[in-house]
């Protein structure tokens, strides 16, 4: 990643990676590279941030994650480096090997550990070496550790009590038709974890940097949530992920003003339990959500943008019983999913001139 003092170079990808691994980074060891977890003292564990110097390069690279730590066996303490990469780039094994070399030079008497994540989404099988030969001669020899996740069966990890399983499903080998089972696995383990919210958003967020479900999609997910785990234990796993919305919404509105882009907050198009907020406005703060999920973000308000994403959370209700009110779903159910009244419901029910199953 190259370092310009003028602006933030870091993509979203690169941030949520440092922020997931950071948070996870033993979890995230165990469940690749066991045999090397096992080894490594857990309060010794150091970060490092390392600008350093490419193949001749007159810029700048930031490595995304170096950790000193120690590993039983091991006289001195240890570098360890992981890198991770979204987009396929050609000789990156270059490049993990001018990471190394400038890792050497910065710490001479260290051992270096490199690990990179492959994240994108082409299936051809990276490397894991960099090696220099002549005919007579193998000259060099450099190897790294790898998870190239579009070469793991998801199925084999949705058993796993673990966060970066949890966050990496979106990312690994499934069909199509297997995208709601991927993220019902994924929810299913957010759950048995018991984290804060706070690292729930983080896993949540980069599990939704690799998958974008359809709004059918997440009806039936919250439904199937609803019969696997009873209502008071759906809900508790539904308010995280209502939380991690409204945050990305906020963080959304905010980088729209900064930007000063017209369509503002992206992030909110999730608002609320469907759709969230589409749209954002270019005057940033000062105005907030105004029409919800049915119609995106129109105008901000004036008041803030709580009080429109509390307007847009009421219309996503409305918004969700009449599609459950077309799909000739009984009131009682429409009642329990929304929270809205029967008599809200049947209200809904007489201006689109359905009839109602109690």
């Amino acid at each position: 990643m190259v370092n310009n003092s003028s602006a933030d170079s870091y993509t979203d990808y690169d941030r949520m990676f440092k922020q997931l691994i950071g948070a996870f980074l033993l979890e995230f060891m165990e469940l690749y590279f066991t045999d090397a977890a096992l080894l490594i003292e857990q309060d010794s564990i150091k970060e490092e941030n390392c600008e350093l110097r490419i193949m001749g390069d007159l810029s700048t690279r930031i490595a995304d994650l170096v950790y000193r730590l120690r590993m039983r066996g091991e006289k001195r303490e240890v570098i360890l480096h992981i890198e991770g990469q979204e987009q396929r780039v050609k000789d990156y094994n270059r490049q993990m090997f001018s990471y190394f070399i400038r890792l050497h030079e910065k710490y001479p008497i260290m051992k270096i550990l490199s690990v990179v994540v492959f994240s994108s989404g082409v299936k051809v099988e990276e490397t894991d070496e960099y090696s220099m030969e002549f005919p007579f001669l193998k000259t060099l020899r450099f190897r790294f550790l790898k998870v190239q996740l579009k070469k793991q069966d998801w199925k084999s990890y949705r058993d796993c009590v673990n966060p970066i399983a949890a966050a990496m499903l979106s990312r690994m080998k499934y069909s199509s038709p297997e995208r709601i089972e991927v993220k019902l696995a994924h929810l299913r383990i957010i759950a048995r974890l018991s984290l804060p919210a706070e690292k729930v958003e983080l896993i949540m967020a980069y599990f939704d940097s690799g998958m974008t479900l359809t709004e059918e999609e997440e009806l039936i997910i919250d439904q199937r949530l609803q019969d696997e785990f009873g209502r008071k234990e759906s809900e508790k796993i539904m308010g995280f992920v209502t939380s991690y919305q409204l945050k990305g919404q906020k963080e959304g509105y905010a980088r729209g003003v900064t930007d000063g882009k017209r369509e503002g907050i992206m992030e909110g198009r999730k608002e609320g339990i469907i759709e969230g907020v589409k749209e954002g406005r270019k005057e940033g703060i000062r105005k907030g959500i105004r029409e919800g999920i049915r119609e995106g973000i129109r105008e901000g308000r004036k008041e803030g943008m709580l009080k429109g994403v509390k307007e847009g959370i009421v219309e996503g209700k409305r918004n969700i019983a009449v599609r459950m009110i077309e799909a000739g779903m009984p009131v009682d159910s429409i009642v329990k999913f929304t929270d809205l009244s029967a008599g809200e419901i049947s209200g809904l029910a007489k201006r689109l001139e359905y009839s109602l199953e109690d």
